[in-house]
């Protein structure tokens, strides 16, 4: 044994006598009661008494009082708790309050991920997250959405119809998984950003073609080195409402160092609002819900997608956009790229210069319209020319073999 350990014991800390101490406090009534058991008091109360049929009638004062003690009470109809307080409790276990992690834990990941329950339980509030529901503003934003990318229509629809009828019922807005369907180009991605903005609610992306592992989403266990929750994880402790976006770009891309299962079947347990409400961070390893998360999958091609996922989910097909829309799309990311470095949003491209830009993805526009400014900012201009976007565009499609005609794209 350790001296550490020793020293431990000689000092009374040992398991044993932690529990005895604590059962101590509670009868003699120093230690504090925790919120939780004293909502079970009440409930217990409340049905001996109907049991016993005695009617208690509070004064005026009382109940106030009462009233406003309960006010302050997480509400189940408003909101959830992403993991059950006492569930966590459970499992940290009665004589973790005191002790070390190191002595408790098997090894230095799994005293790691002891400390962070300790840390989640010792603020059950910040689990509760209040549910996301529509009002006027969010369902006006939407709306914006829908006039500045009319190739999407159906999609955003979709989203808007889910936040009309939460706004006139004050339930959770319910939007059901959906797969973002179109070839490169046509702004798939924008479109998914400028929702997650529209709806206020915290957006998570993870890209199929560059995940090789699934642990990046869904944690890794405290058998491997360095292990840690998954984003997906992290977002939904990290998430002021309960519906957080979670968003897998090319998805049918995904692919895993695993060839046994499917690669997009790691998702088919959270698309499905059941099994979600019960998901299980491998790290974390306790249920956490995430049946209220909104979920859009953007793929180029239903190819690698298994038939489990595809019956989970809407299939949305967008179209590319066709040239007056793409005019106005690369208007709009001229302005926010003019407005993100600080300068007038308020100036207008020419059409002329607009002319070089008309093979260039959607995807490379605003980055162009970074370095194109920048040019004409040394030149002493605020206001683009050709010649900026033709020298921008050799450095942002440097390297990249020759245009093709692509979805997206200006004929």
């Amino acid at each position: 044994m350790s001296a550490s350990k020793k020293k431990k014991r000689q000092g009374g800390t040992a398991k044993g006598e932690v529990t005895r101490e604590r059962r101590r406090k509670a009868a003699s009534g120093t230690a504090a009661m925790p919120r939780w058991s004293a909502t079970r008091v009440c409930r217990c109360a409340e049905q001996m008494l109907g049991e016993l049929e005695v009617v208690f009638e509070p004064d005026a004062e009382l109940l106030a009082a009462a009233e406003a003690e309960l006010g302050s009470w997480p509400d189940p109809r408003r909101g959830h708790h992403v993991i059950d307080p006492e569930a966590l409790r459970g499992a940290i276990g009665d004589d973790f309050d005191t002790a070390d992690a190191e002595d408790i834990a098997t090894s230095t990941e799994e005293a790691g991920r002891l400390r962070r329950l300790r840390k989640l339980a010792a603020d059950p509030d910040a689990l509760y997250k209040p549910h996301l529901v529509a009002d006027a503003a969010l369902i006006s934003r939407l709306e914006g959405v829908r006039a500045t990318a009319s190739n999407a229509g159906e999609v955003i629809g979709l989203v808007t119809r889910a936040a009309r009828i939460s706004a006139l019922t004050q339930a959770p807005i319910d939007i059901l998984p959906i797969i973002l369907l179109g070839p490169p180009g046509c702004g798939k991605s924008r479109v998914i950003r400028e929702l997650g903005r529209a709806l206020d609610t915290p957006v998570l992306t993870f890209l199929g073609s560059s995940m090789a592992d699934a642990t990046q989403v869904l944690g890794s266990g405290t058998g491997w080195k360095g292990a840690a929750p998954g984003r997906l994880a992290e977002t939904l402790l990290q998430s002021p409402t309960s519906s957080p976006l979670f968003v897998a770009e090319e998805v049918e891309k995904l692919r895993l160092w695993d060839r046994r299962e499917s690669a997009s079947d790691i998702l088919l347990g959270l698309l499905d609002r059941q099994m979600a409400a019960a998901h299980e961070d491998a790290y974390l390893r306790v249920p956490m819900r995430a049946d209220r998360a909104i979920w859009l999958l953007a793929a180029n091609t239903l190819d690698n997608l298994s038939e489990p996922l595809l019956d989970r989910c809407l299939i949305v097909e967008m179209r590319s956009p066709e040239r007056e829309e793409r005019r106005d799309i690369v208007a709009r990311m001229h302005a926010e790229t003019r407005a993100q470095l600080g300068l007038d949003p308020e100036v207008t491209l020419d059409g002329s210069v607009t002319e070089p830009l008309r093979e260039i993805s959607l995807r490379r526009i605003g980055p162009l319209f970074q370095v194109a400014l920048g040019h004409a900012v040394e030149a002493g201009r605020d206001r683009l020319e050709v010649a900026d976007i033709i020298w921008a565009r050799t450095v942002v499609e440097r390297g990249r073999e020759p245009a093709r005609a692509r979805a997206g794209f200006l004929p």
